[in-house]
């Protein structure tokens, strides 16, 4: 199956598909403005899943699918410099999809980050951090005690420590799906 035949919307299924841990409310809320329903979505990420992506050079195939980037250049993503292009998905206006590539074209990373002119909104505490509103680089920043877990890509989880106005120190475990906050959860001592 050539690649013409992955629409956008076929790609944005299936990282939704592929976000394990994605709040339901978020999914059925993206899946109604993009007027599917699941047995779609499931159909959309077949299709993208045969393709067999991660397997091979595939950078130049995905821009052509996802259309003309909105920015590119040379970024830094887990301590490499590397290609960068990002595109802007319907589904998610407020952020754009960043690819970024090896040498020899394969895909190294994909990821949301903050589209231009929105912005993330602020969280005073780790309960006010909402699903699908903040990219792992906002938490870190509005929240610097963010300790690497797993990394499973798209999957990804982290320990956030926060000192609460009582002083007390509180543990959260933050999940993230293609660099995107899935799930906050408060861990007991």
């Amino acid at each position: 199956m050539a690649d013409n035949k992955i629409s956008v919307l076929d790609y944005e299924l299936y990282i939704i598909q592929t976000m394990k841990d994605a709040p339901e409310e978020c999914v059925d809320a993206a899946l109604q403005r993009a007027g599917v329903d699941r047995a779609r979505m499931e159909r959309s990420y077949h299709i993208v899943d045969q393709q067999n992506f991660a397997v091979r050079p595939a950078y130049e195939e995905k821009s052509r699918i996802l259309g003309p980037p909105v920015r590119e250049g040379v970024r830094e993503i887990h301590g490499r410099e590397a290609p960068m292009r990002s595109f802007f998905l319907p589904l998610w206006e407020d952020f754009l999809l960043d690819i970024y590539a090896t040498p020899d074209g394969r895909v190294w990373d994909e990821r949301f980050s903050r589209a231009p002119g929105r912005s993330a909104a602020r969280a005073s505490k780790p309960s006010g951090l909402k699903p699908w509103s903040f990219t792992k680089e906002e938490v870190k920043s509005q929240f610097s005690e963010l300790e690497d877990d797993e990394l499973w890509p798209p999957y990804e989880s982290a320990s956030l420590r926060y000192r609460g106005p009582d002083g007390k120190h509180h543990v959260y475990e933050v999940i993230f799906s293609w660099g995107l906050l899935q799930d906050v959860n408060p861990i007991e001592p």
